[in-house]
């Protein structure tokens, strides 16, 4: 083996290290100091372009699924993505999801450049061969058009990228477009299968970062519908993982459905301590429209008397 090589394979073992910690062991830091390490390394002409650009892009994307789960800045994805060169399709893709959590939950949300780099990315996605990066790109256009309230368009790219994942067996990808399909499902019943699979299938890959959020949603399903069991069981799933690894973010949130859960089985003494945790935890983890929410939740169970 020559020494291109080997610095390919430590390169690539790298990168899937930094997997394990993120996803299955949420740790965080850990995984991006790992990353990051690559910058002390001495300018070898052993390191191939390929794999500088792959460690890159692993980097920008365990830090934008971060802004989601841990608050990073966007502007830090876009610098690790500033030398990377700009006609790549998943240079595009990544600097377009930076742009759209950088716009996410505010008023008058501007998701144009975002979907620009989306369009580009998946135009050129179109004469490779590459099916796992255009799975990410029409998930990623299904996101702009969610939350644009285009359902339709949404569940269309949502589709797309579901079927590709079943086609060439991604199930970390298919989790997410099974989940979103699931948002926009038109009956509860139909819902709860959805996300009934992207919950299996995160089981299946010992994906911990997410769990959580998957047990949340499946348990306002149950919530809706009246099975309360169901729900608590979820939830106190939910709870146990989010708590084990400290996913703040996935804690106030389940405080959240407990509150509406305890609310509708009338215990409002354990609805008014849930939703003080949410509270205090959205407010900590400076997500100040949650602890609005709360604080009305809060409010309104006080009306009670």
């Amino acid at each position: 083996m020559t020494i291109t090589d080997r610095v390919s394979q430590i390169i690539q073992n790298m990168i899937a290290t930094a997997d394990e910690l993120y996803y299955q062991q949420v740790r965080i830091e850990e995984a991006f100091t790992l990353l990051e390490s690559f910058d002390a390394w001495p300018d070898l002409p052993e390191i191939q372009s390929e794999d500088y650009i792959n460690l890159k892009l692993k980097l920008a994307e365990l830090l934008n699924v971060s802004i989601f789960i841990h608050k990073t800045s966007p502007q830090r994805v876009l610098a690790v993505l500033a030398d990377l060169p700009d006609d790549h399709p998943d240079v595009l893709n990544m600097r377009g999801l930076a742009h759209y959590y950088d716009q996410l939950g505010t008023e008058n949300a501007d998701f144009s450049i975002a979907i620009e780099n989306f369009l580009q990315a998946l135009k050129l996605h179109q004469g490779e061969d590459n099916a796992r990066g255009r799975v990410k790109t029409l998930f990623h256009i299904g996101l702009v058009h969610q939350f644009s309230r285009r359902p339709d368009e949404a569940r269309d790219h949502f589709q797309q990228a579901y079927e590709l994942t079943k086609e060439h067996s991604f199930p970390f990808e298919q989790s997410f477009a099974v989940r979103h399909l699931g948002f926009l499902a038109d009956n509860p019943e139909l819902t709860r299968q959805y996300l009934e699979e992207s919950l299996q299938l995160r089981e299946q890959l010992n994906c911990n970062v997410y769990l959580p959020f998957s047990h949340q949603s499946l348990a306002q399903v149950y919530l809706k519908v009246g099975d309360y069991d169901a729900a608590e069981q979820h939830l106190k799933k939910g709870q146990a993982i989010a708590q084990k690894y400290n996913i703040a973010r996935a804690v106030y949130f389940i405080d959240m459905t407990l509150g509406d859960l305890y609310v509708a089985k009338q215990e409002y003494d354990s609805a008014t301590d849930a939703f003080t945790r949410m509270k205090q935890g959205a407010s900590d983890f400076g997500h100040e429209e949650v602890a609005a929410l709360a604080e009305q939740r809060l409010k309104e169970l006080a009306e009670r008397g």
